[in-house]
């Protein structure tokens, strides 16, 4: 519990200090994808704080690293709602999108992948993650925690 509370305070510290300098952070990049999300929440409590845009990278890992997660049976649900309901191909890469767009995330992705790009563009077409869809990522995110970047930032939590 104590390295969690450091690790709180030295984010706190870390933006208190950049805003007694008169440079308050306007985004602030960060790996983001329902397996982190529980463990960035303290962050996400500051950048609400001081209107701090979050810019997500890693928001496809659920499929791309860590398949068979607890978020993919969720996620592959609602895309096959998602397409019944709009007549569009929705595949499980468009609901993590709409759902890093539910969180108010900027989405910092790519992919080697031709088929893959071209199904990011389609994404902004498709309506919104209803708050059910969204809370039911973020349940079985929770169930998990995995962090494919800067491993480093992990800390024992309570």
């Amino acid at each position: 519990m104590a390295s969690c509370r450091l690790f709180i305070r030295s984010v706190r510290s870390t933006y208190t200090t950049t805003i007694r300098a008169n440079q308050v952070h306007v985004v602030y990049q960060l790996e983001f994808h329902p397996y982190v999300l529980k463990y960035n929440l303290p962050i996400l409590e500051i950048h609400q704080q001081y209107n701090i845009q979050l810019a997500a990278y890693g928001g496809q890992i659920p499929i791309t690293k860590k398949t068979n997660g607890p978020v993919t049976a969720v996620i592959e649900e609602i895309a096959e709602r998602l397409s019944a309901q709009t007549q569009k191909a929705v595949n499980t890469n468009h609901v993590l999108l709409k759902w890093l767009e539910a969180r108010d995330a900027i989405v910092v992705t790519t992919s080697s992948k031709k088929e893959r790009l071209a199904s990011f563009l389609e994404a902004p077409e498709l309506p919104d993650l209803n708050e059910e869809d969204v809370a039911a990522i973020d349940v079985a995110g929770s169930e998990l925690h995995f962090r494919v970047y800067m491993q480093h930032m992990d800390r024992p939590r309570p």
